[in-house]
């Protein structure tokens, strides 16, 4: 849903003329800017009626109209991307940066279809581009640590994330990623105070929640915890680590029998998991 929104309002650029003399050197007569203009909206409606296939077939005769418009395939790239499509995706946003080799957010859309490609080292060279062009650009700060995270690298992965919060201070995603590396280096306070923040934006989100929730358990304050992880477990039923900590937070709070079913739960849903298994024999006993 979130892709398609970006979608329909990079089309509404193009319905209003505002495709630039450097990304568009093919210079369009003025009939021809009326008939782009004309598939544009068309494309946008069928994004606002959630017909991809149609946006897409569309987004695919404007850059047939426009080939040497960055902009054009640029933004066929993103609907490509959100199709699932993301080896056309990626050769859209090349073809992209050949036109304007410093286009920004083609460098960053490249690197998001390079990160879903299994590419992340890739993914980093175009993100360290993007944001030596514009290191005040939230979204690139954010994939690169997203990507770094992927990579091993957590400090670097959290620098970026503090550099993203430079750039805003309230980005629910960043204080989120943040806290998550907080809570795994085992400082459970700094962490709840970003978690704070983040709930106070975002009360229903799941992971914020779930996140506290450990926070809690880890500062040992089990009805606390209770509270956040059967909030997050009533809304990521298909998480075992959810349930996992809700066992562990339940038999923190003697509800011994609540805390079995939470690790059997979290047990059928990973049943892989040594550490699930090892709890539900111990809550058995």
């Amino acid at each position: 849903m979130r892709r398609r929104a970006v979608i329909a309002v990079a089309l509404a650029a193009l319905l209003a003329g505002c495709v630039g003399p450097d990304r568009r050197p093919d210079r369009p007569t003025a009939a021809e800017v009326e008939r782009r203009q004309r598939l544009g909206a068309e494309a946008q409606e069928a994004i606002e009626r959630h017909d991809l296939p149609r946006a897409l077939a569309i987004l695919d005769r404007l850059a047939a109209e426009a080939p040497r418009s960055a902009e054009v395939h640029h933004r066929y790239g993103l609907a490509l991307a959100a199709a699932g499509r993301l080896g056309e995706a990626e050769a859209q946003q090349r073809r992209a940066l050949e036109l304007d080799k410093d286009y920004v957010d083609a460098m960053v859309a490249l690197a998001e279809a390079l990160d879903r490609l299994g590419r992340p080292g890739d993914a980093l060279k175009q993100l360290d581009g993007a944001i030596e062009l514009d290191p005040r650009r939230l979204d690139a700060q954010l994939a690169a640590g997203r990507v770094l995270e992927a990579l091993g690298r957590p400090d670097d992965a959290l620098a970026a994330y503090f550099r993203a919060l430079e750039v805003e201070p309230s980005s629910t995603p960043a204080l989120l990623r943040v806290a998550t590396i907080q809570l795994a280096r085992d400082r459970p306070d700094q962490a709840l105070a970003r978690l704070d923040q983040v709930v106070e934006q975002a009360p229903d989100d799941p992971e914020a929640r779930f996140r506290r929730g450990q926070a809690y358990l880890a500062l040992r304050q089990p009805a606390r915890a209770v509270g956040e992880l059967e909030f997050a477990a009533r809304r990521l039923p298909d998480r075992p680590d959810v349930f996992y900590h809700l066992a562990l937070a339940l038999d923190a709070a003697h509800r011994r029998p609540e805390a079995l079913r939470a690790a059997e739960r979290a047990e059928r849903l990973a049943p892989d998991s040594a550490a699930t298994r090892s709890l539900s024999r111990r809550l058995r006993r």
